[in-house]
């Protein structure tokens, strides 16, 4: 439902033909004045979505502060200026027939960049934590997370989360000033049981997952909370965005992403 939702997304409202737009001449910078509201009140965004860049790539997300991006292009972890072409990012792991590689997720301050893999020998998913430096990433200590799921992007450090989530499963992750990870509390989904992808907002205030279950139709839900300290609210139905796998919120809610039709699309905040 998702594909054939973005597929028409330019016939349905009016956008010029994939490829062909520049964000730079219509629409406002990422830092604009939109704000993300409240707890209790979901963000809105425009139904206009925009084709930004025509690639075949999956979990576009943004490191705010170095205003890169990184995705996964063919099996493979690409980066590149936002909304600019991506590249293949050296320094990071590759797939082989033995090593397969999920969504490479960053952090808003371009600190971390957390990499799933399954290991299809030892039947065994391993967290990796990549940190820049001046030759490229260096790989850090393994995220002590249950095995055979996966993992949103990370908030801001300090007292930096992660929300694991493994089908209807999901648990908040928070790293200390040592850099030690560890378990803070259950989070609760929609009432599907499949979840399948889950964001989680720079400042660890919002969360949204893609759910799906194996019979039915797919679902956005939207929870929040006051503080780090709060449980998140009850999901809801998040409504006025496409339903799709890949959703990616930028900081402020300026604006939000997702992928289909080997193209990367925004909408902006309202």
């Amino acid at each position: 439902m998702a594909l054939l939702a973005l597929s028409a997304c330019n016939s349905i409202f009016g956008n010029r033909a994939v490829g062909e737009g520049d964000a730079r001449f219509f629409d406002a910078p990422l830092d604009g004045a939109v704000l993300c509201p409240q707890a209790g009140v979901e963000p809105r965004f425009s139904p206009i979505l925009h084709p930004v860049i025509d690639q075949d790539c999956a979990s576009y997300a943004i490191a705010a502060d170095t205003q890169r991006a990184y995705a996964l292009c063919g099996g493979l972890i690409f980066s590149g200026p936002v909304d600019e072409r991506l590249e293949a990012e050296p320094g990071l792991p590759v797939p082989t027939e033995e090593l397969g590689l999920a969504n490479p997720r960053v952090s808003p301050d371009g600190d971390l960049l957390l990499v799933t893999t399954f290991d299809l020998t030892l039947t065994q998913t391993t967290y990796q934590s990549y940190s820049p430096g001046a030759t490229g990433w260096t790989r850090g200590p393994d995220l002590p997370l249950p095995q055979f799921g996966n993992v949103s992007v990370p908030s801001r450090g300090p007292d930096r989360r992660v929300i694991f989530y493994d089908s209807n499963v999901g648990k908040e992750f928070r790293q200390d000033a040592t850099g030690v990870w560890s378990e803070v509390r259950d989070v609760v989904f929609g009432p599907s049981p499949g979840v399948h992808t889950v964001w989680l907002a720079s400042d660890a205030l919002r969360i949204v997952s893609w759910e799906q279950p194996s019979s039915g139709v797919s679902a956005l839900y939207y929870a929040d909370r006051p503080t780090r300290d709060d449980d998140f609210s009850p999901p809801r139905l998040f409504a006025g965005v496409p339903v799709t796998h890949d959703l990616f919120i930028t900081e402020g809610c300026t604006r939000v992403y997702m992928s289909s039709v080997q193209t990367i699309f925004y909408a902006l905040g309202q």
